[in-house]
C-alpha cells in the first residue's frame, strides 16, 4: 500500500514567519509593516516597499542563513510531522518560495531532528504550480485561503490553518486554529 500524501504549506503552517518577516523588514528597510496583512499585495500597494524590496526581503527571510535560521516552528508542528509519518502518512511540504529556499527548509527541519524518511520538500515554479504539485494528495494544509481555493476539486480534504483567528469559516475547507486540533483530523484520514 502506498502511503497517503499530506501536503503542508511551509510558511504559516510549519513555521510562523509573520513576526520574523516584520522584524527583518524593520531592520533592513526601517519600515514597520502591518502585521496581520504582511504580503506583497499589501506592502507594495500601500507604497511601504517596492516589489524589488519585497522580493529581496523574502530572499533574506527564507534563504540568507543570518535570518532564515532564526525562524521558529509553530507550536506542535515538528512533533505533528513525526506523528503523521508514524501513522503511515507521507507529509510533503510544498513551498512557493524559490528552489534555494527548499534547501533551507530541509536544513531547518533537520535542526529539529525530523526523520526525513518519506518527507519531501518541493518548490513551485513557473513550470509547476502549487495546485499541480498537490494532485493526488489526500489532504492539504494551507494558511492562505486564496491559495487553498486553487486546490478545490483537486484535493479532497482541505484545511485552513488559522493560527491568528482571523479567517472566516467556509463549507469547502475545515478551519483549524493549531496543530493540536489539526493532527487528530489528519491521522483519522490514514
Amino acid at each position: 500500500m502506498v502511503p497517503e500524501l499530506i501536503g503542508l504549506d511551509f510558511d504559516g503552517v510549519v513555521v510562523d514567519t509573520v513576526w520574523h518577516r516584520c522584524a527583518v523588514c524593520i531592520e533592513v528597510y526601517g519600515v514597520d509593516p502591518p502585521f496581520r496583512s504582511f504580503a506583497a499585495k499589501t506592502v507594495v500597494s500601500e507604497g511601504r516597499l517596492t516589489q524589488q524590496q519585497y522580493d529581496d526581503l523574502m530572499d533574506l527571510v527564507f534563504v540568507d542563513p543570518r535570518y532564515a535560521m532564526m525562524m521558529e516552528p509553530l507550536c506542535g508542528a515538528i512533533g505533528a510531522i513525526h506523528s503523521l509519518i508514524a501513522a503511515g502518512l507521507t507529509p510533503r511540504i510544498v513551498t512557493m518560495r524559490q528552489a534555494a529556499s527548499v534547501k533551507f527548509v530541509r536544513r531547518f527541519l533537520r535542526l529539529d531532528e525530523v526523520q526525513l524518511g518519506g518527507l519531501k520538500v518541493v518548490s513551485t515554479n513557473r513550470q509547476l504550480t502549487k495546485h499541480q504539485h498537490v494532485a493526488g494528495m489526500l489532504a492539504f494544509v494551507e494558511d492562505r485561503v486564496e491559495h487553498l481555493a486553487t486546490m478545490k476539486g483537486i484535493v479532497p480534504n482541505l484545511y485552513l490553518m488559522d493560527y491568528y483567528g482571523v479567517a472566516e469559516p467556509a463549507d469547502w475547507y475545515t478551519l483549524v486554529p493549531d496543530w493540536p486540533t489539526l493532527l487528530p483530523q489528519l491521522v483519522r484520514l490514514a
